[in-house]
């Protein structure tokens, strides 16, 4: 074993998990393990192949769960990444959380920890790899300007294909959802549209900009790096852009986002 020397490890949040809340070996894979704090500190989350668990850290008690495509009979969903929406107005987290199936595609799944269900579901055609939150709350001095002011909450998700979307949240549906337990009809079963635009239908189109996802049936994402793809992918451009263009799909997945709101990059 290799002397640490002078590198550190800093441990800055843990707790404890009661035996038997997690089912480590349902997930096949390690790399299907997942885990993290929730902004309440007495909460925490594991997700495990396609099962997720909220837990009380003060016991390390389960608190409420959900398996992702167990009401489709679908065996293959795994969830790949999750990222907990900013509470705002919220009294129980909610948890953005990215999956795959062999059978049914990529989906990214709002999943309300306090009444233990699917708020809303949106289906993708790529696979899902990762997600980032832009806007950090739903307060109106916090919302994004320009062609997204009015968007109602704002999150980066990245695929397998180099893809990076920005999506409409529409925090105020799913409070709807919250409160009417029968507003929630784009779930597993039917899921919601993706509605591919560029920054050019943003500019061009007014009702693009305003409609958005308010029926829940389509929603919002902003291609942001169409131009990039589709010029790393063209013949005539030579250097590093033509062989960029000549990779399997797979070589350009996008692994990580993040927001920086300091400088107002997402990277």
């Amino acid at each position: 074993m290799e002397e640490l020397g002078d590198h550190q490890l800093r441990i800055t949040k843990n707790c404890k998990i009661s035996t038997g809340v997690v089912d480590l070996l349902s997930a096949q894979d390690e790399n299907y393990i997942k885990g993290g704090i929730l902004s309440n500190p007495k909460l925490s989350w594991v997700s495990c192949g396609s099962r997720i668990t909220t837990i009380n850290n003060d016991d390390g008690s389960k608190r409420t769960g959900w398996t992702f495509g167990w009401g489709l009979s679908d065996p293959s969903y795994k969830i790949v990444c999750v990222e907990e929406l900013p509470m705002g107005s919220f009294a129980s987290p909610i948890l953005v959380v990215g999956c795959e199936s062999e059978l049914n595609g990529s989906c990214l799944c709002f999943y309300h920890s306090g009444s233990s269900r699917v708020l809303k579901a949106i289906h993708f055609n790529d696979k899902i790899a990762a997600l980032g939150m832009v806007s950090k709350t739903d307060a109106r001095e916090e919302r994004l300007s320009g062609l997204l002011k009015f968007w109602n909450g704002i999150i980066a998700v990245g695929t397998n294909s180099g893809k990076v979307y920005l999506l409409d949240v529409w925090w105020k549906g799913l409070q709807k959802c919250i409160e009417d337990y029968h507003h929630s009809i784009y779930d597993e079963h039917k899921q919601s549209k993706l509605m591919e635009v560029t920054l050019r239908d943003l500019a061009d189109d007014i009702e693009c900009r305003t409609n958005s996802v308010r029926h829940g049936s389509s929603t919002l994402a902003l291609w942001l790096n169409e131009e990039t793809l589709q010029r790393q992918r063209s013949a005539t451009h030579p250097g590093v852009q033509n062989i960029l263009g000549r990779m399997p799909r797979e070589f350009l997945a996008v692994s990580a986002l993040r927001y920086f709101p300091q400088i107002s990059t997402l990277a």
